[in-house]
């Protein structure tokens, strides 16, 4: 195996969008740049400089849709399920001819991903939803502390917090697997009712990220390096709730990788 510098690793992220993006276009399925990805498209028009993944978003009923019907020789489809050894509450697709070292956190052996986050539908009053989406951040630190391979980089707070829910899940024999059972029915609650508010509340940035519904229901395509991807039209509320002032630099400090504790490889007779 060989280490992939960061733009081979970009190159073949934007690779896989574009294949990701085209099997939705087939199949129907709606889906749009969000998080960081969606910030680079309008800021940079393409990666934000010091970032190194790709964030995917769809509504609750695509996202479904997409894991009952995406197939593909070409990369894995990783989502928890009852018997999965991966324990994340939204998807990675992973790139087959690339492998990850380092602090993965992630259960299971993974490649060059591209990340694919459900918005789930939250209550139609405030304080409920502040409530709720302070649930779900309450359950994802409990998943996060029962997945985490490494922590001894981690905060002293954090690892105690750790171990304290790993003896908790000993000594009361939970499984993980029903963990994220309860905690991906937790994220549907309102998913048959019909509310005005709706985000990604399985991770990311809580009550930044939730916004009136219609705001994911109209898409467009702008630039994204080489590529024409799909965002969301109305943007602004969006990246106004998560970042604030978007279009302005955060200081050079912040400017750094995201996942700079793990290194990719290209695997053994494998080409890009």
């Amino acid at each position: 195996m060989r280490e992939l510098s960061l733009d081979e690793m970009k190159k073949i992220e934007l690779e896989m969008v574009e294949d990701i993006a085209n099997f939705c276009e087939e199949n129907n399925i709606d889906y749009f740049l969000c998080g960081g990805s969606l910030l680079g498209a309008i800021r940079h028009k393409g990666f934000i400089p010091w970032d190194d993944d790709i964030d995917l978003g769809m509504t609750r009923d695509n996202y479904e849709k997409f894991i009952k019907t995406f197939s593909s020789e070409k990369y894995n489809l990783f989502y928890s399920t009852g018997d999965a050894p991966y324990y994340l509450p939204f998807i990675k697709v992973c790139d087959k001819r690339t492998v990850l070292k380092g602090i993965t956190d992630f259960g299971s052996e993974m490649g060059v991903w591209v990340d694919i986050f459900p918005m789930d539908q939250v209550p139609e009053d405030m304080k409920k939803t502040q409530k709720f989406v302070r649930r779900m951040t309450w359950k994802r630190f409990f998943v996060i502390a029962m997945t985490a391979d490494d922590i001894h980089n981690r905060k002293f707070t954090s690892r105690v917090f750790i171990h304290l829910v790993r003896i908790y899940m000993k000594l009361f024999r939970v499984k993980k697997a029903k963990v994220m059972e309860k905690y991906d029915r937790c994220a549907k609650k309102y998913s048959s009712i019909e509310t005005s508010k709706m985000g990604c509340v399985v991770w990311g940035y809580g009550m930044g990220e939730i916004c009136d519904r219609s705001v994911f229901e109209n898409t467009t395509f702008a630039p994204f390096e080489h590529l024409s991807v799909r965002i969301l039209e109305n943007y602004h509320p969006y990246l106004e709730g998560i970042y604030g002032d978007y279009m302005k630099l955060p200081p050079e400090e912040k400017r750094v990788l995201k996942h700079e504790d793990s290194t990719l490889f290209l695997k053994d007779g494998c080409e890009i």
